[in-house]
């Protein structure tokens, strides 16, 4: 009998990784022959069957299972049986394996095993395999797994991983150049703030909205500046202006308030959560009633529990009642 986690898929830049939930584990140990049974497919000539076996073992998060696991990462003849004993092994969070899968992040000679192992280390979490990700960053040609090594270093949050993800910020690559900037935000280490900073400066307006949030999310004040013009100019995206205004509002500049004030009703329930978010940090008494009023007429039920938070935490300004 099985106990299943509750999975998250999610995009970074047109790639997808699945996101497992702490692992369960089964109320009821399968039988041994069930578990002996998997494990002799494991070993089985035909690949197919070996792949099989291996995400039906990861599946069942029977601990049991991690020698097998384990040896399937040595796997020579088939690049998907060792994508799928990294993947199992992900969801184990087994950091036994963490020295094997650097080597294969390092070592394999396909891309798509290089970045399983990538997301495998991102589950892991052993800090011991940071100079294992900086070697792939290096010198990783595959697109994708370099997604996937920037990845598992906002995870792990070594310090020593800021310099080279603000030189991958600086890139000529905009999609690792976002990706690089919302790793930083991430990890949210002040030494990543000057680079962040810079960033806002970039010509391509998307990854101006990264570097928009990562300032918001440092606390980088040396960005108010910036930021005030961004949330300013006309010609700017409408999205970057308003995140411009929430990086604001973060700071404990309310700048950006009349901005949010503007696009309340606006169309996109994206623009709408950001003007909302704004004026919970920085809007004044008025606005207490404007999002009362909103809150009756609002139909996104996501747009309605914000409108709710921003109630409250105006409401507890304002209307908090004086002591007797």
């Amino acid at each position: 009998m099985r106990t299943y986690c509750p999975v998250v898929v999610f995009w970074v830049f047109g790639i997808s990784a699945v996101l497992w939930a702490q692992p369960a584990p089964s109320t009821v140990p399968d039988a041994p022959d069930v578990l002996e049974g998997l494990v002799k497919q494991a070993r089985s000539g035909d690949p197919t069957q070996r792949r099989l076996a291996l995400q039906e073992l990861g599946q069942r998060r029977d601990p049991r299972a991690l020698p097998v696991l384990r040896q399937a990462l040595g796997d020579k003849k088939n690049p998907l049986v060792r994508s799928a004993a990294l993947d199992a092994l992900g969801i184990f969070r087994d950091r036994d394996s963490a020295k094997q899968v650097a080597e294969l992040l390092l070592e394999d000679p396909e891309p798509s095993v290089r970045q399983s192992a990538a997301i495998a280390l991102t589950y892991l979490q052993d800090i011991r395999t940071t100079p294992s990700l900086l070697e792939a960053l290096r010198k990783e040609s595959s697109t994708g797994v370099r997604y996937a090594v920037v990845r598992a270093l906002s995870v792990l949050r070594a310090p020593e991983a800021v310099e080279p993800l603000c030189a991958e910020a600086a890139s000529k690559d905009a999609g690792m150049q976002r990706s690089a900037l919302a790793a930083l935000s991430r990890m949210g280490l002040p030494g990543a703030q000057e680079c962040v900073v810079e960033a806002l400066g970039e010509a391509n307006p998307a990854v101006r909205l990264e570097a928009i949030r990562a300032v918001g999310a440092l606390g980088a004040r040396s960005a108010r500046g910036a930021l005030k013009k961004i949330a300013d100019e006309s010609s700017e995206p409408l999205q970057n202006r308003l995140e411009a205004a929430w990086a604001l509002a973060l700071l404990e500049d309310s700048s950006g308030a009349s901005l949010a004030r503007q696009n309340l009703e606006d169309s996109s329930s994206e623009v709408r959560r950001v003007a909302i978010q704004i004026l919970a940090e920085v809007g004044e008494r008025k606005d207490l009633e404007t999002l009362r009023r909103l809150r009756k007429s609002e139909e996104a039920p996501s747009i309605r529990q914000i409108l709710d938070f921003a109630i409250q935490k105006l409401g507890m300004r304002f209307e908090r009642k004086q002591p007797q």
